[in-house]
């Protein structure tokens, strides 16, 4: 599995349907709620890259946005998680700031969860 197939596979684990963020359905095909948004930057063995996905509800209160966050949390856990990729790994980690609830400006019943993860590439390519 390569970076960007671990990253898909990653979001998609979680119970809800996770897209990246420019392959989001628009229109007739746009997804129901709940869902996850992410973003699929990769690098090498340098530096950590710095990745974000919203998580997005539709309802009156926190519980299924909160719930399905807690997930990601879990896995992610205090020191990381290890996913094995094509020619070595990916650890994602906590970001500074890992959790943010946001609101929207249109629709005041969709709850969206902000994430901050790092993920460092352990490959040489």
């Amino acid at each position: 599995m390569n970076k960007y197939e671990a990253l898909n596979e990653f979001w998609n684990s979680f119970g809800v349907p996770a897209y990246e963020m420019y392959s989001v359905p628009t229109g007739k095909d746009k997804p129901a709620f709940p869902y996850i948004v992410f973003t699929a930057d990769v690098d090498n063995i340098s530096e950590p890259v710095s990745l974000f996905a919203n998580v997005y509800t539709r309802s009156n209160t926190w519980l299924g946005c909160n719930a399905i966050a807690e997930r990601i949390a879990e896995r992610v856990g205090l020191g990381g998680c290890c996913v094995p990729i094509e020619g070595g790994g990916m650890w994602i980690k906590r970001g500074n700031g890992f959790m943010s609830n946001l609101g929207d400006d249109e629709d005041d019943l969709i709850k969206r969860k902000y994430i901050h993860i790092e993920v460092e590439f352990i490959t040489a390519t």
